[in-house]
């Protein structure tokens, strides 16, 4: 028996997830990304001692988490422009990190450009993306 045959709940009966658990699991696993990245990473008193160079990638590793962790979620959505989005605009906020990381590691950028990367990034790395278009998707549906 695996875990998710227990309880007698959906997972067990159609033995694969619903929409609704992807959904909800995939919140919760975006929140507490989110919640570590700000919390461990981002704030600089309480964040670990690590380079600069060390939190920009774990920052990124975690945008990927949060794609994946996503994707996951709208893999199974009847909607394709749903699914698309999703995988575009993240992929699109991870080059754009990606490329100013790279330029930030080799020049010296200005404290107000690399804090409206910082926003950027923090906003991607929330659970507001994937609200934002599961309302979009019902917005639609309607």
């Amino acid at each position: 028996m695996v875990p998710w045959q227990v309880c007698g709940s959906s997972i067990a009966k159609t033995g694969v997830m619903s929409r609704k658990v992807r959904f909800v699991s995939a919140v919760i696993i975006i929140i507490l990304i989110s919640w570590f990245d700000f919390q461990y990473l981002s704030q600089f008193p309480h964040s670990f001692p690590i380079s600069e160079n060390i939190r920009r990638i774990s920052h990124l590793l975690l945008l990927v988490a949060v794609m994946l962790v996503g994707g996951f979620a709208w893999a199974k959505s009847t909607i394709e422009w749903v699914r698309a989005l999703w995988w575009y605009v993240y992929l699109f906020a991870l080059a754009v990190l990606f490329v100013t990381g790279l330029l930030a590691h080799f020049i010296n950028i200005p404290y107000n450009v690399l804090y409206a990367f910082y926003k950027f990034r923090i906003f991607f790395c929330s659970p507001l993306p994937f609200f934002i278009l599961y309302i979009f998707s019902k917005l639609k549906k309607n």
